[in-house]
């Protein structure tokens, strides 16, 4: 039983730092970049991706290592 509460309990931890990454991708991309994709002005590079990738990276790592309760 033990064994699936922490199961559960990483998914869960996951869930949450996945969810921190999509959140900021869609402001991203709702953003001036979005706008600028709409009017065909810039494209959505890779580049732009892995930085905010990495922008959004610590609170990501603070979440998967925070200790279970």
């Amino acid at each position: 039983c033990a064994v699936i509460v922490n199961y559960f309990k990483h998914v869960q931890r996951g869930r949450r730092a996945l969810s921190i990454l999509q959140l900021t991708l869609k402001f991203k991309w709702n953003g001036p970049l979005g706008e600028g994709i709409a009017h065909g002005e810039k494209s959505f590079g890779l580049g732009e991706m892995i930085e905010i990738i990495v922008k959004v990276r610590r609170d990501i790592v603070d979440i998967l290592i925070e200790p279970l309760e």
